[in-house]
């Protein structure tokens, strides 16, 4: 019980203040403190380990560059130009930025130091461009995959809805859900006025569709905001 306490808190601490807003606001646990207290810990945590371990890599690859150099200066069959390798040897440390773990370390020490500063003006925590780069595209793959699937199923997004006639209203089959439309809404097709009835999956012509079943608006009650559906196709089952 107490590790799994433990275990949530340091995910809380660590993941939470990375993540874009609208994963933030779906956090299943509760914060063990408030939200610019968090992305300040967590900022500056990134930026203690960040330069810790640069510093710890660099020293590494110093000491492979330096043993690589000496291996070459020594080496018979070289070319004997000592000045040339020792001036390569002089931009070791430099040249540490541009391998892969440089790169990435500089990049989140940088990041870390742009966080706590933004988190410590606005205060507000401010996403990781390491973490909400890689849940984007994710976002991006998914949708596509998403929208592959929805076409294979109901057809194509940009095909027009269908209005099929029925006594005392019409049924509206779309390939897409129309998640604004309510019973608040008043429809208008060939100068009548209807309201949404019932909404739900049916077939039409065999395949899979979103049915929306209109009835005649009330003439007691107000019109409100109005969809014109006279773009509609009208087709028959």
């Amino acid at each position: 019980m107490m590790a799994a306490r433990f275990l949530r808190h340091m995910m809380t601490l660590f993941v939470y203040p990375c993540l874009p807003e609208k994963y933030r606001s779906r956090w299943p646990w509760e914060l063990p403190f408030e939200p610019p207290t968090l992305g300040l810990m967590s900022a500056y945590f990134f930026l203690v380990a960040s330069v810790f371990f640069y510093a710890v890599s660099l020293m590494s690859f110093e000491r492979e560059f330096t043993s690589r150099l000496t291996d070459a200066l020594v080496d018979p069959r070289g070319t004997g130009e000592v000045g040339k390798l020792s001036w390569y040897g002089a931009i070791g440390f430099v040249s540490f930025i541009v391998t892969p773990k440089g790169f990435l370390l500089l990049c989140l020490a940088l990041e870390s130091i742009i966080r706590v500063y933004n988190t410590s003006v606005t205060a507000t925590p401010l996403a990781s461009v390491l973490v909400a780069g890689p849940l984007f595209l994710y976002e991006k793959v998914q949708g596509v995959l998403n929208s592959r699937k929805m076409t294979a199923r109901y057809g194509a997004p940009d095909a027009p809805d269908r209005i099929h006639l029925i006594d005392n209203g019409i049924v509206v089959c779309s390939n897409r859900r129309h998640p604004d439309w309510d019973r608040l809404k008043t429809f208008s097709y060939s100068h009548r006025v209807f309201r949404l009835m019932k909404a739900g999956e049916g077939v039409e012509h065999g395949r899979p569709c979103f049915e929306y079943h209109l009835g005649l608006w009330p003439e007691n009650e107000v019109i409100r905001s109005v969809i014109s559906l006279d773009d509609c196709k009208k087709t028959t089952r």
